[in-house]
Parts: structure tokens; sequence; C-alpha cells
């Protein structure tokens, strides 16, 4: 399997779930060669209050490394990606109905943590993890824990 086609792989296991909704997946050779993957509710900025990418209810970022280090600088979208590869989880959760009023908002995270082996193996746990946040933001919707900013744009989105 290619770069190309697990990131393409990885959009297909998100739209699974959420098929109105944007999975941006992005192979970096800059710094720290990797694959950055940001899952966000909204399918385009506009769906986003005020325009900005910031208000999305949900924190989902992950990267995935060779063996929790960066791919060799040749690497490019048609390398065939290496079978040891590490999935980091650096955000995980989505905004809610905060406990006090004091704060704007709380946020649930729905638990992942950091997989290691081959590509299928990556996409598999992302395919569980992505089942998991729908069906717990169909809870927190049904239980009137999503946000009034938030609860439309999930709505529409999960159904």
């Amino acid at each position: 399997m290619t770069i190309q086609s697990y990131i393409d792989k990885v959009k297909i296991t998100y739209n699974k779930y959420f098929p109105e909704s944007l999975c941006s997946v992005q192979f970096d050779r800059n710094l720290y060669a990797s694959i950055g993957i940001s899952c966000f509710m909204a399918k385009d900025i506009t769906e986003c209050n005020h325009n900005i990418w910031m208000n999305d209810p949900l924190n989902l970022r992950f990267s995935v490394d060779h063996n929790g280090k960066a791919f060799s600088k040749d690497t490019t979208k048609e390398t065939e990606i290496p079978d040891d590869l590490i999935l980091t989880v650096w955000h995980n959760n989505y905004r809610i109905k905060p406990e006090d009023k004091y704060h704007v908002y709380a946020s649930r995270k729905i638990p992942c943590r950091k997989t290691s082996g081959d590509a299928q193996k990556l996409i598999t746990a992302m395919d569980k993890w992505f089942a998991q946040l729908k069906t717990q933001l169909q809870n927190d919707l049904d239980n009137d824990m999503i946000h009034k900013d938030h609860a439309e744009l999930i709505r529409a989105k999960l159904a």
C-alpha cells in the first residue's frame, strides 16, 4: 500500500461514519516527515461558528510515523508505506455542555491510545474509534449534552 492509498483509506473510513464531514489527511515532509490526520464535524469552514475551524465541535488529531521516527526525506506519496507504523493520538475529544455556569464548554474524551502495527491495523483501530465517536455523539445528543452552539450541526451530520 502506498502512502497515498493509506491517506485515501483513512478518509474513506472516517466518511463511512460521517459522510458529510471533513477528514483532512496530509503527508508532510518539511520538518518531521509524517502523516497528519485532523477530523472535523463540518464539511467546510462555512459550517463552523464565525467561519473559524477552531470552532468545530470535534478536536480529533492523530499522526502516523515510521516506528516513532520521521519517514525518510526521500519518501513521497507514491512510496510503499512501511509495516512498522505508529499512530499517535494528540487530541481525542469533543465539546459538550459545561457542568457549571462559569464555563462555556466542557469536553468528552473518546477512549483511544497509541497504536503500532501495519497500515491495515491502524485503519482498523481508527475505524473502531470513529464508530465509538458516532455512538457517543448520538448518546450525548439524545441526552441533551451537546452545547446549543453545536447541536444543530451534529444533529445534521448524524442524520
